[in-house]
């Protein structure tokens, strides 16, 4: 780190050189910045095809076995059945005080 800090304190008073960057170089990354985009491209369409069905089966199913609880809940509700009975007891508070 010391020896990058000195380095650029001796070349304070000097010019960075640019150099053209060759054509066969911006080619060469194009073509390479391409073809990865088109194999992520092509996984995850795979990907996709592969996993989707297996998704929406799920799904299906889970929302079959949802609604057929609600048709069995249903079926088991009586309407007369509308009182809760519960057991009150009166606790008397006075001897924590």
């Amino acid at each position: 780190m010391q020896q990058d800090y000195e380095s650029l304190q001796n070349m304070r008073g000097q010019r960075f050189i640019m150099k053209p960057v060759p054509g066969w170089v911006i080619v060469l990354v194009s073509v390479a910045i391409a073809v990865a985009g088109f194999v992520l491209f092509l996984v995850s369409a795979s990907l996709l095809l592969v996993l989707a069905p297996i998704f929406i089966a799920i799904g299906l199913y889970l929302r079959w076995r949802f609604l057929k609880a609600l048709r069995n809940a249903s079926q088991n509700y009586r309407q007369d059945e509308t009182i809760i009975e519960t057991e009150y007891r009166v606790h008397d508070d006075t001897r924590y005080r």
